[in-house]
């Protein structure tokens, strides 16, 4: 059943929630400036040239007449599928193409994919990309990230209204991991008599309240110990433990990687509780708070100095701006190995 987009949305799937909220944002930017709308959408559109709004023209040649003032609107349609990692199918994708109006003359009609990478539909969905160039329909792909930034480059997203929501919904599309800002994150922990726990069971825990222990998302957590980051870990997901009414653990993802399965996600929810049910002072911990507990690749050795006087204030702090040639743990590791945290400006790019 259709709805029309709304702040005050009753969607409880993940991939409906994101809908609505990349719709809100595209109508409020609309609602601001029509002109900055159509700018990003074009810009989303891979520069298609997409009239918003009705064109003025004076002294029209149409067939044998020429009225004085002309007032027309030129006909488009765009259509979003929307996934939250690479899960589209082709039955879905033919579907849609054939729910597709025709293109008359001048009009536009466009599919765009949307998720977190591009893809190449002319090679993935070769034969129904074809049946819809045949039909004047374009199927194209585009990121979130390229998303964010149509909205951002127009004029209307730094004034107005709009400019207040621009770093929440980039915020809200981070913590998704649907943006890749998270991925270039290091979150290093005081880890300090829990460092064996990262060591030995790959799994780090804190509570689960705001303040000192509410973390941003990151891809790799880093252990801290003696003034220096000693080991440093791909984060699988992010599990919460909790106790219900019944003092029985039950558990939810908060994170997780976006490629991951369904039934990964239930490993990382049994790794959690297989944990915090072998550890006594951890489930006593449950009795006040809600625990996060971080679900860890291997971690990698690493030497990544503190090289200021005094030790780690606070129990967390944030590296940004990895080197994208930097993709996984180990290559972490080496890339820090014998740096000090002075030169984290310097070596990030």
């Amino acid at each position: 059943m259709a709805r029309e987009i709304s702040l005050f949305n009753t969607y409880h799937q993940k991939e409906n929630r994101v809908t609505n909220y990349i719709g809100l944002m595209l109508k409020l930017l609309y609602e601001e400036d029509a002109i900055a709308f159509r700018k990003a959408l074009n810009i989303l559109l891979n520069d298609s040239w997409v009239e918003v709004g009705p064109v003025f023209r004076q002294q029209t040649h149409i067939a044998s007449s020429v009225p004085d003032l002309t007032i027309e609107q030129k006909r488009f349609t765009v259509r979003f599928e929307i996934k939250l990692s690479d899960w589209f199918t082709r039955p879905q994708i033919s579907a849609h193409i054939n729910g597709m109006p025709d293109v008359v003359e001048d009009d536009i009609s466009v599919l765009v994919l949307l998720s977190p990478e591009e893809i190449k539909p002319e090679e993935r969905f070769t034969e129904e990309a074809e049946q819809a160039a045949k039909r004047g329909i374009q199927v194209i792909s585009t990121t979130f990230q390229k998303l964010l930034e149509s909205i951002q480059r127009n004029p209307a997203s730094s004034t107005g209204s709009l400019n207040s929501l621009i770093s929440e919904f980039e915020d809200f599309l981070n913590e998704e991991g649907l943006i890749p800002k998270w991925q270039r994150i290091l979150d290093v922990v005081n880890s300090g008599r829990l460092f064996h726990e990262i060591e030995n069971y790959n799994v780090y825990c804190c509570p689960d309240t705001p303040g000192a222990y509410s973390h941003e998302r990151a891809k790799y957590l880093g252990a801290y110990k003696d003034k220096m980051v000693a080991l440093v870990a791909e984060i699988e997901g992010v599990v919460i433990v909790s106790l219900d009414k019944k003092q029985k653990l039950s558990t939810s993802v908060k994170h997780s990687l976006p490629s991951i399965t369904p039934a990964t996600i239930a490993q990382l929810e049994q790794r959690a509780l297989e944990f915090v049910s072998a550890n006594s002072e951890r489930r006593a911990e449950l009795q006040h708070y809600d625990l996060q507990v971080f679900i860890l690749a291997p971690v990698e050795s690493t030497e990544f100095h503190k090289d200021s006087p005094g030790g780690m204030f606070g129990s967390k702090r944030y590296f940004r701006d990895i080197p994208k040639e930097v993709t996984n743990a180990k290559e972490l590791a080496t890339f820090l190995y014998g740096k000090g945290w002075s030169e984290w400006d310097l070596i990030a790019s």
